[in-house]
């Protein structure tokens, strides 16, 4: 046999050496194209196709710290902060040396208020240069939020001295001083920062802040003139000016810098969001609306503008519009988030909450720090009686969108629940300070200083709202209430009686004035005052209920119950007439053939939800309870939902020898979600809570029925019970006394007499 040459497999080895030589090199030179490139792409400013590439090194080599820390500069530039926080700490790991990477970790945590990490990092920099200006400024303004005012000036002065001509170092230095209560000092030091970076706008914004702050507005005006002077170009000048105009009242003048930084770039759709913005808050609907539409057409997601203007248009009322640009949105993206919150509201206003909490818990759980959502989620919650749950969504709501005003709105809101009067102002005032034409923060605002006994100051608001809002029936309502606060009832029983000249519909007026009537002995005058109203008002379920109770409290026990019945008819989902028409057929002593029409009615039409109903109640009063128990049982057999069913049993349950106040409370829920705004059912919701032991739970929904109904004295009795289970013995005692006053008899009298005795004893 021949011998096979050696040659070839040598040959052999070497092509493998070589392709493996060529395997290894080639992923070290793909990943430094991709780094090079993406470098191209970062000096051309096209930051989309930087990040492409970049991402492409990094994933060839997970450990190119060059390539991460690039990456992580990027994100910080289009402000996806939470990308850029990872890619610049495992920087950190791979490159411990990287000091720009380590601070910008440390500014980032600084800013998230993580100041233990924050100075961790400004150490670890500072133990390697201990001159490095930038740990050493954020060392000072680490040092600043400790109130280590002169360790915070000598950390500057010393970056300062490293880097004289460093433009940021004195913006830092103008904070130090104004931490020390040397203004002028600090305005040297940012007109140090001007000249050294004249072309930074940011800068010369700085010293209007400044300005602003120290309450020096003619110098800010000048300056943010001269800002548009210097910068004719940059939008956000003439932006910063036309805020400025906006809040001193000019608005001719605002409204010209808007259109003048809008005209510096014509075709940018997201300063026609802007304009839309400020039109928003000039309340110029039409033109906002029109800004909205021409974003639309320029912008390079047109759904989000889309989203947006489907969001205003529902705030306006205007929902057939709100809908169609929503379900447009919908339609080419199921997902898009503000469309899906825009549908919440839709459902919110169907009464469909659990639908929309279910959607705005999905939303929040995507974006935990979206305020519109968790101020949206803090609205439909409190709408289904969940009131800590809707506090808790507020509070983060405020927490995350300080400068919206509508979440300082509905946090007071829950403050004024919670009887917290000073911290309800403090809310408002915020949020009328964000938003000076905010109607609903003053409305609030008012109500605090009434439940806090200052009805002087509450009349001078009213009355100066009045002056802006001359027929808006809410404020000329509580402008009512503070004169009679003030004791001044002749002024206040003409402004109401001018209401319902008005605006015979307003229910509020006619409760107060046949409250008047009331304590002046003229029972026959009250009468006589609501059934002139229900001839205006026929089909009013609530006056007929009214004229019902007046009724029946003079004995006139026939007509009552003709009021009553009527009431029903129009209004069957209130809890309340059946009680009362039950109530005066015991008294009449034709509760048995009651209870007969009622089963035959039940036989006829099984289906009908209020025949069980009103079975139930005439068994209730009669002290039936297992027969009303079951009636109760068979209306939310018939309709689930049926409020006045799910009230009265949970009322039922929950005041059995032997509660079960876990079913009571589920069946209260109900009932609050269906008629969230029935200060009946919001009173047996807060006494299940009581019962619980939740007392401050309780707290909120007596004080929504009471504001509902003031005049009901079992209402205030409940309110005074969770005032003094929260140690407010004073408040408790207030209501109590407002219960007893003029003699009115009530089923809880005697428990709130020697509840008042035993508060006035301690």
């Amino acid at each position: 046999m021949k011998k096979r040459s050696a040659v070839p497999s040598v040959c052999l080895a070497c092509l493998c050496c070589l392709l493996l030589v060529v395997s290894c090199s080639d992923p070290e030179k793909k990943k430094l194209a991709h780094y090079r490139k993406g470098m191209e792409y970062v000096q051309k400013a096209d930051v989309k196709s930087a990040v492409i590439e970049l991402r492409n090194a990094v994933q060839i080599d997970p450990k190119y710290a060059d390539a991460r820390y690039q990456l992580g500069l990027l994100y910080l530039q289009t402000g996806e902060l939470r990308e850029a926080f990872g890619e610049l700490q495992r920087v950190v790991s791979l490159d411990p040396k990287n000091l720009d990477a380590q601070l910008k970790i440390g500014e980032m945590n600084f800013l998230g208020q993580n100041l233990e990490e924050s100075r961790a990092r400004v150490d670890a920099i500072l133990a390697q240069d201990g001159g490095n200006a930038g740990a050493l400024s954020l060392k000072a303004n680490l040092d600043l939020a400790e109130k280590k005012n002169e360790d915070a000036r000598a950390a500057i002065d010393t970056a300062i001295a490293a880097e004289p001509d460093n433009y940021k170092l004195y913006l830092t230095l103008a904070k130090v001083f104004m931490a020390m209560e040397e203004p002028q000092q600090a305005e040297d030091a940012l007109k140090k920062a001007i000249s050294l970076k004249p072309d930074e706008l940011s800068v010369q914004e700085a010293l209007v802040s400044f300005y602003l702050g120290s309450g020096l507005i003619d110098e800010a005006e000048k300056q943010l003139q001269a800002m548009v002077q210097s910068f004719p170009d940059n939008p956000k000048a003439h932006f910063d000016l036309a805020s400025f105009y906006l809040r001193a009242g000019k608005q001719a003048e605002a409204e010209a810098e808007m259109k003048a930084g809008v005209a510096t770039d014509p075709e940018n759709s997201g300063l026609l969001v802007s304009q839309a913005s400020f039109y928003r808050q000039l309340r110029k609907a039409d033109e906002a609306v029109d800004s909205y539409r021409k974003a639309m057409v320029k912008a390079d997601k047109p759904e989000e503008v889309q989203a947006q203007l489907a969001d205003y248009l529902f705030d306006l009322g205007r929902f057939d519009e709100a809908a169609k640009e929503m379900d447009a949105v919908l339609a080419a993206n199921a997902k898009q988030p503000l469309a899906r919150l825009v549908k919440t509201k839709f459902l919110a206003r169907d009464g469909k909450n659990s639908e929309a909490v279910a959607i705005l818990n999905e939303l929040v759980e995507q974006q935990p720090r979206w305020g519109a959502a968790l101020l949206q989620k803090a609205i439909v919650l409190l709408a289904r009686g969940e009131t800590e749950l809707s506090y808790t969504a507020a509070q983060e709501a405020v927490q995350n969108s300080p400068q919206d005003s509508r979440t300082h709105t509905v946090l007071a809101h829950h403050l004024l629940l919670k009887r917290d009067f000073d911290g309800a102002k403090r809310e408002a005032a915020i949020a009328l300070k964000l938003e000076p034409g905010n109607f609903r923060a003053a409305i609030t605002a008012g109500k605090a200083l009434l439940q806090n006994k200052e009805e002087d100051k509450a009349l001078d608001l009213f009355e100066r709202m009045e002056k802006v809002l001359p027929d808006n029936l809410e404020v000329r309502h509580y402008r009512g209430v503070a004169l009679l606060g003030l004791q001044r009832t002749d002024e206040a029983k003409g402004l109401f009686e001018g209401i319902l000249a008005d605006h015979p519909e307003f229910e509020q007026a006619l409760l107060i004035l046949t409250a008047i009537d009331a304590q002046k002995g003229d029972r026959d005058g009250a009468i006589g005052r609501v059934e002139a109203q229900v001839e205006k008002q026929p089909e009013n379920p609530g006056y007929r209920l009214l004229l019902g109770e007046l009724l029946a409290q003079a004995d006139r026990a026939e007509e009552a119950l003709a009021s009553l019945a009527k009431a029903q008819e129009l209004a069957p989902e209130n809890p309340r007439t059946y009680v009362l028409i039950a109530g005066l057929q015991n008294k009449l002593g034709r509760s048995d053939e009651a209870v007969a029409q009622y089963r035959r009615l039940v036989a006829e039409k099984p289906e009908m939800a209020a025949a069980h109903m009103g079975l139930a109640t005439l068994l209730d009063q009669a002290g039936d309870r297992a027969g009303a128990k079951k009636a109760y049982q068979d209306a939310l057999a018939r309709d689930g939902g049926f409020a006045p069913a799910a009230n009265n049993l949970a009322w039922l349950l929950a005041n059995e020898a032997q509660p079960d106040l876990g079913e009571a409370l589920r069946l209260a829920l109900i009932a609050k979600e269906k008629q969230p705004n029935d200060a009946n059912i919001a009173d047996t919701l807060g006494w299940i809570h009581y019962l619980r032991g939740s007392h401050d739970l309780a707290l909120s929904q007596f004080s929504q029925a009471a504001e509902t109904l003031p005049d009901n004295r079992t209402i205030r009795y409940h309110l005074a019970l969770a005032l003094e289970k929260l140690g407010k013995k004073e408040e408790a005692r207030r209501e109590l006394v407002k219960c007893l006053d003029n003699g009115v008899d009530f089923p809880e009298r005697q428990q709130a007499e020697e509840l008042l005795l035993e508060l006035q004893k301690a």
